[in-house]
């Protein structure tokens, strides 16, 4: 299998998606938009779905090595926290030409065991990346002593459902306000309380 070929696959069925959309893209399409026989395609991956799953998991992957590569910072945690928020909305954005193929990664991770593991090891690592931070702040003495991992469980859910909401109605929400208003509340909510 060659990494290079799998990485032109993805590369040329993105564009596709976005240019055509999803819904009724075949095999075909995807094997002319790369310059491959059908079979071709075939030997890397067995179907759309397949196919699908693979592009979202880069996109997860680019989000989650950001998260990762970031180094233990001086700064306060509530101005972490807001800078993340920043750049996960920058990532939630990053998104918008790809949305009917977020919703259909949902859809498969419903069909496709593997995709539901994918998306359980991708939330497992955003959880235990937020959780290691709220209690950097508990021990900073910058946060209330919460739940860290309610906490870290309750910022996953807020990007989340924001991210699905804009899927749903993208003209009707404001990410980036919304996002920053969101976390403002629950950073006061973390906020040590004082005699």
């Amino acid at each position: 299998m060659s990494e290079e070929r799998i990485q032109q696959i993805i590369e040329a069925a993105l564009a596709f998606f976005a240019r055509e959309g999803f819904a009724h893209a075949r095999m075909d399409d995807i094997a002319k938009t790369t310059g491959l026989s059908k079979g071709a395609i075939y030997l890397y991956f067995e179907s759309k779905d397949a196919i699908i799953a693979a592009i979202l998991k880069v996109f997860f992957r680019q989000e989650m090595l950001f998260m990762l590569r970031r180094e233990p910072s001086p700064e306060p945690i509530h101005e972490q926290v807001l800078d993340l928020t920043q750049s996960m909305v920058g990532a939630i954005e990053h998104m918008k030409p790809f949305l009917s193929i977020a919703f259909e990664f949902y859809a498969i991770a419903g069909r496709r065991k593997e995709v539901r593991q994918f998306l359980w090891e991708y939330y497992t690592d955003l959880h235990a990346f937020w959780w290691e931070l709220i209690q950097r702040g508990i021990e900073r003495g910058e946060v209330r002593a919460a739940d860290p991992d309610a906490t870290a469980m309750t910022i996953l859910a807020m990007f989340e459902g924001l991210a699905l909401f804009w899927l749903v109605a993208p003209q009707s929400l404001d990410v980036p306000a919304q996002a920053e208003a969101s976390m403002r509340l629950i950073l006061e909510g973390l906020a040590p309380h004082h005699e």
